[in-house]
């Protein structure tokens, strides 16, 4: 098993009996974990899985890599000994989305933990990162783009092999596009380190290459496939750094995302970095600020006439085709839980269905979502959100045999998405009335 992505798999390969100053300016982790609610190796496109907006979020990772460095025989064809057994990584971030579109993220190795062959460990820092996601698709696409400039300041221990010792430019475009049963996501970039080049060998610059697939299992459970690869030229193509990772991720709390798994290395060459093993802990804070009631402005009263005391507002009407609620019926936060708020609607819809009992013969209680999550998920959760109105209809002595829940997801819109409320309203339950 070879290198899968390291700075130094190319002089791990070409030179042999590596000096300790020939490398000071090569890291040997070039890991650097995702800010992404969804994949790990590979960076999203700055939209968001969940239906209300994230307004920030906090990440840790620990990824173990083993054999980083390794000496090889002249011919490039076999490992002769490790110059570093394995290092050990203590990677943090936080970031804040200043618009729907615009994220700012700061991060950093904490620790690096570096083993050599000889038993020795030291600990150090590593370099620290900066980077902008800025999404340039609409709300309302389902393939987004984002780019994302980055970049990499030289803040940690040469002496260890951990730092590029120079100001590293990186620049990405990020893919993302969710389909019915899998979300795909692929990177395409460019990165410069001025000084990432040693005797012979040029490292400076880079092209990246990322492809990752998430695979939801259930509202909490998914899959995790990535692949990444740096091509460095003019080099041999068998020596470009590679890996290919497979983890899994489960959704706690509902914003709190573990993510573990690990990494193979590439198979054309006899570098190191045979494996690496990764855990992460991701962190995402909502805007849940309720929207502002309308403020609706009152004629003024007659002078010498008292008002008369104004008439309830109805929250629900009966039409001969359906039962139509005049306020939007809530549920928690992409669960199927009725608020609070819902009650007084239903309690009407209720009241209706009785009085008007011999118009029609069954109603049919459907459950839509927004396009917002994969489309297995939502067809779901509309189906168990129509399923809570029909039982809190049937308390309020509605016959059961009179009630039909369906769940549609998102297929079936009430307004386009160029509406800019179009993921508010296209969130509903309606009643349709059935008279045969």
């Amino acid at each position: 098993m070879t290198s899968f992505l390291g700075r130094v798999a190319l002089p791990s390969l070409i030179f042999c009996g590596m000096s300790a100053s020939a490398s000071q300016s090569i890291n040997v982790q070039t890991f650097t974990p995702s800010t992404s609610d969804q994949f790990v190796l590979i960076e999203d496109a700055n939209r968001g899985t969940w239906p209300k907006k994230i307004k920030g979020f906090l990440g840790v990772n620990y990824n173990y890599l083993n054999e980083p460095l390794v000496e090889t025989d002249p011919l490039l064809n076999d490992r002769v000994t490790s110059v570093i057994s394995s290092v050990q990584t203590v990677d943090a971030f936080v970031g804040y989305h200043v618009s729907p579109r615009i994220a700012l993220v700061a991060g950093a190795p904490l620790l690096h933990g570096v083993m050599f062959p000889n038993g020795t460990f030291n600990a150090a820092i590593g370099d620290a990162r900066g980077l902008a996601k800025i999404r340039i698709t609409p709300d309302d696409w389902r393939t987004n783009i984002a780019l994302i400039p980055e970049l990499r300041f030289p803040t940690g221990s040469a002496d260890n092999l951990v730092s590029d010792s120079s100001l590293v430019f990186v620049g990405r475009v990020s893919l993302e596009r969710q389909f019915k049963a899998f979300t795909l996501g692929l990177n395409l970039g460019y990165l410069n380190a001025a000084n990432s080049v040693f005797r012979t060998i040029d490292y400076r610059s880079r092209l990246l290459l990322g492809l990752g697939m998430l695979v939801p299992l259930n509202d909490q459970f998914g899959i995790n496939v990535e692949y990444f690869e740096q091509f460095t030229y003019p080099q041999r193509q068998n020596l470009n750094p590679n890996e290919l990772y497979l983890g899994g991720r489960y959704v706690y709390l509902k914003n709190l995302i573990l993510t573990g798994g690990f990494s193979l290395g590439s198979i054309t060459g006899p570098t190191g970095q045979d494996i690496r093993i990764v855990l992460g802990l991701r962190y995402f804070w909502m805007d849940e600020t309720p929207e502002a009631p309308p403020v609706v402005q009152e004629a003024p009263k007659p002078i010498a006439e008292v008002a008369p005391a104004p008439k309830p507002v109805p929250l629900a009407v009966f039409t001969p085709k359906k039962i139509e609620t005049l306020r939007a019926i809530a549920f928690a936060h992409n669960d199927a839980e009725l608020t609070p708020d819902a009650l007084p609607v239903l309690d009407e819809v209720a009241a209706l269905m009785l009085k008007h009992n011999k118009e029609f013969k069954r109603v049919q209680i459907d459950g839509h979502t927004n396009k917002i999550g994969p489309d297995k998920l939502n067809v779901e959760l509309s189906l168990q959100r129509a399923q809570a109105v029909r039982n809190y209809l049937i308390l309020k002595k509605v016959p059961a045999k009179s009630l039909v829940a369906r769940g549609f997801g998102a297929r079936v819109p009430k307004v386009p998405y160029t509406n800019p409320d179009a993921e508010d309203i296209n969130r509903r339950v309606e009643f349709i009335l059935v008279n045969r």
